[in-house]
């Protein structure tokens, strides 16, 4: 009689690691498994990217699928949903309700998530660490007030848009979030969901535009402040010398990149490390690069 068929594997073999979602196991030499990048690693694509694997670890050698290619059942749906207001608005939890993603993915995390609108980067959540309290999703959830808090619209917004975290600029409903960074990530990319380029107010252009007041809102005069020097800060929108900003504004990469972050970043010279934004944390005012543009920081213009 034949041998019985192994069992699924429920972890990855000896000398090899999983992916960002569990699922997939390679060959440890390629540093990480799957994601952007994954085909720029020791061994390329046939090694260390995940897209095409359909073989078992119980039955072949990495890169494999621990799970034998069969999704986990289900879970019964529970009567108690994740409590309530702990995700962002435009967001949804995960299945224990203690994570967040961009509506935009459908599901939030789980088998399949880099495959979703947004990838690895917004709908899975094996490297979340920032709350929402912190951070836009994808995030940890919280019952603190969530980032950023979502400014009144008081009619400002045309309908079927939403505004951004200063309620004056207003971008379409798809995109989830209104501006900040990974706009250009977003349903509609940078030309509908960013705001460093806006101009044209929403009387004369459909959204991404600058919101309108009522009729009768009169703008209200400030006295004239005297600068304050804040040396070592680059003016709001601007990089220090040697940068190039990204399309939501808030970010400085090398101007070597030739583009910062965006799709293909990781292809440009300099690589992930330099061209892309979605991990940066350093302030510009270190005067290295890639680094953060904060408004709050800077000197008035």
């Amino acid at each position: 009689m034949p041998p019985p068929p192994m069992p699924p594997m429920d972890k990855c073999p000896k000398e090899s690691i999983s992916d960002s979602t569990g699922k997939y196991c390679c060959p440890s030499t390629c540093g990480q498994c799957g994601g952007a990048g994954c085909d720029k690693r020791p061994g390329g694509d046939v090694k260390c990217c995940t897209g095409k694997v359909t073989n078992s670890c119980s039955m072949a050698k990495p890169p494999c699928m621990i799970s034998g290619g069969h999704t986990p059942p289900t879970p019964p749906p529970t009567n108690k949903p994740p409590a309530s207001g702990k995700c962002p608005h435009g967001s949804i939890p995960d299945s224990s309700g203690m994570k967040c993603c961009p509506a935009t993915c459908g599901a939030c995390g789980g088998f399949g998530c880099d495959k979703r609108p947004g990838g690895a980067m917004m709908c899975c959540t094996g490297n979340i660490t920032k709350s929402c309290s912190m951070s836009a999703p994808p995030c940890i959830a919280s019952d603190d007030k969530p980032y950023p808090p979502m400014p009144p619209s008081s009619g400002k917004c045309p309908d079927g848009s939403i505004p951004d975290a200063s309620g004056m600029k207003c971008c379409p409903m798809k995109c989830g979030t209104c501006g900040g960074l990974g706009c250009d990530m977003r349903p509609g990319g940078a030309a509908s969901c960013c705001t460093g380029s806006v101009t044209k107010t929403c009387d004369k252009s459909p959204p991404p535009c600058i919101a309108m007041g009522k009729p009768d809102e009169k703008p209200t005069e400030k006295p004239t402040e005297k600068p304050t020097e804040k040396p070592n800060m680059p003016p709001h929108g601007m990089c220090p010398k040697g940068g190039i900003i990204d399309a939501s504004g808030s970010v400085c990469c090398p101007a070597t990149c030739g583009a910062c972050g965006g799709a293909g970043c990781d292809k440009r010279p300099g690589g992930d490390i330099n061209c892309c934004t979605s991990k940066v944390t350093q302030s510009c005012a270190t005067k290295t690069f890639p680094c953060l543009v904060e408004a709050k920081e800077m000197p008035h213009p």
